[in-house]
């Protein structure tokens, strides 16, 4: 298959001012701002999906005082957290010391990390599969989720960028903005197809790519329009990494990553994949080298609908992030579609290291960020590689890395502990039910996952290992 990658369309794209239009501005009345508790708050929070451009979820919040063995199971009533992309946010996420979870049934739950009390429910009118991220002016401090759901509208026939109705998300979708404090909306914004990617939120803007083809940039206190950007495909999961001053995500039909300008909202450069199909992840950063993962089929498959495609081939790339160039691309092997319907994966990176997953292949890989070479690969326990029925396998999601230990969500009610330096397994934290596509969470020393049961779990993880000749490990820090 013939593939051609990172050519640069920025002039094509931004001369369409008839794209920019207003849309509807839901302010609901009677939200008084409500003023934080006074304490020490971070310069930065919890933003973008997986924390940081690395997708390193661990958050040191020293104002948070947990019981040392703290352990509980938090159960969200009503339809399950299934697949969703999000599930928390915690710490300087917040700036409160509390966590967030968002279910398929529209709401968003507050919860009392000591406890696994939920604090409050707020309800939306769709699904939720964005992580909530966060933004605080003066006295206010919002909660942002995006709402939507993953079904396909307007032309049902074979793949094509020119059909303009063909988009995703049916029913009520957009950007809404929930008090931190209170869980009442202070806005709402509503969007052309799914909010199912979790938006950015960087210098008072909400950046959040949609399934009707555009990405919209809002005011982060108010809601308000922005700029309405055509980006011709739309953005099913894979939620934008914020890098360098850069957004950048992926859409499909055409399959390609996209980078814009944060401040400019120019676009300054298209990664274009003409032989991919979907499954386009939510990129991670680290370097100056943007990583992702991207799904192709067979080229006698081309003028099929992606949903009755059987075989894929998984892919990484990595593309330079200042000018999108391909610096590599590295084969994951072939699998059938996933039984969850989930292609892509998702990675995190630390000290030159990618650490991905593929539930197409069924693998958990480790490359090099700078080659792409492949350091190691392995499968969990009970996974059936390459045979797209994994009842071991993977969560489509990042794992993390913590304590000498990589951390990865699983669809047989398990974490599993993999040594970052060989990928043979060490360990596991059984769970009520499989894990999600949320990755899992660190927060002041303990794992925090959710299941697609409808749990939010806080379980304790094993001390560092023991540094050579020194008798004990550690018991605190990141990796």
């Amino acid at each position: 298959m013939s593939t051609t990658f990172g050519s640069q369309r920025g002039w094509f794209r931004m001369g369409l001012p008839g794209a920019m239009a207003a849309l509807m501005i839901w302010q609901i009345a009677g939200c008084a701002p409500v003023p934080v508790p006074p304490r020490s708050l971070p310069t930065s929070g919890w933003r973008m999906y997986g924390l940081n451009p690395a997708h390193q979820t661990i958050i040191d919040d020293p104002a948070l005082k947990l019981p040392q063995n703290v352990s509980w199971t938090a159960h969200i009533p009503g339809k399950p957290i299934g697949q969703a992309m999000s599930a928390m946010a915690t710490g300087e996420a917040s700036y409160s010391g509390y966590l967030y979870a968002d279910t398929l049934s529209g709401k968003l739950v507050k919860i009392n990390p000591t406890t696994g009390k939920i604090v409050w429910t707020w309800r939306g009118p769709n699904q939720i599969m964005t992580t909530p991220v966060f933004y605080r002016t003066g006295h206010l401090s919002l909660v942002i989720v995006g709402l939507g759901n993953n079904v396909m509208t307007g032309m049902s026939g074979p793949r094509s960028a020119y059909y303009s109705e063909y988009y995703r998300g049916t029913g009520p979708s957009g950007v809404y903005a929930v008090n931190e404090v209170t869980g009442v909306t202070v806005w709402s914004f509503r969007t052309r197809g799914e909010a199912m990617p979790t938006p950015v939120v960087t210098g008072g803007r909400v950046f959040a790519p949609t399934g009707g083809r555009h990405l919209y940039v809002l005011d982060a206190a108010t809601g308000r329009l922005v700029r309405r950007i055509p980006d011709f495909g739309f953005d099913s999961m894979s939620s934008p990494v914020l890098a360098r001053g850069l957004v950048i995500f992926g859409v499909n039909d055409p399959e390609e990553y996209l980078a814009y300008d944060a401040r400019s909202l120019s676009l300054r450069w298209a990664f274009e994949m003409p032989s991919a199909v979907g499954g386009m992840s939510p990129p991670a950063e680290a370097h100056g080298i943007a990583v992702f993962e991207a799904a192709v089929v067979p080229q006698r498959y081309r003028t099929i609908t992606k949903a009755v495609l059987g075989e894929y081939r998984q892919y990484a790339y990595g593309v330079r992030l200042s000018d999108g160039k391909l610096l590599w691309r590295r084969d994951l092997g072939r699998g059938l579609k996933p039984s969850s319907g989930m292609i892509a994966g998702g990675a995190c990176i630390l000290g030159g290291t990618a650490y991905m997953l593929s539930p197409v292949t069924g693998y958990v890989y480790a490359l090099d960020v700078a080659t792409g070479a492949e350091l190691w690969s392995t499968t969990l326990p009970g996974a059936v590689p390459n045979h797209g029925q994994f009842p071991g396998g993977i969560a489509k999601g990042h794992p993390v890395l913590y304590n000498g230990r990589l951390y990865v969500g699983a669809a047989d009610k398990s974490v599993w502990e993999l040594d970052p330096k060989t990928g043979k397994v060490v360990g596991s934290v059984a769970l009520p039910g499989p894990a999600t596509a949320a990755g899992p969470l660190i927060l002041n020393g303990r794992l925090v996952v959710v299941t697609a049961n409808g749990d939010v779990v806080m379980r304790g993880v094993p001390p560092a290992p023991a540094a050579p000749g020194s008798g004990r490990g550690k018991t605190g820090g990141g990796a």
